[in-house]
């Protein structure tokens, strides 16, 4: 997991994050 760059982890997080927030209908977003 270390020898990821910091881009493909912050692409891989976000690409997460992203999946989450539609999973939870867009409000955490708000929240944030």
């Amino acid at each position: 997991m270390g020898s990821l760059p910091i881009f493909a982890r912050k692409m891989v997080y976000c690409r997460y994050q992203g999946s989450r927030i539609e999973e939870l209908g867009g409000e955490t977003t708000a929240a944030k």
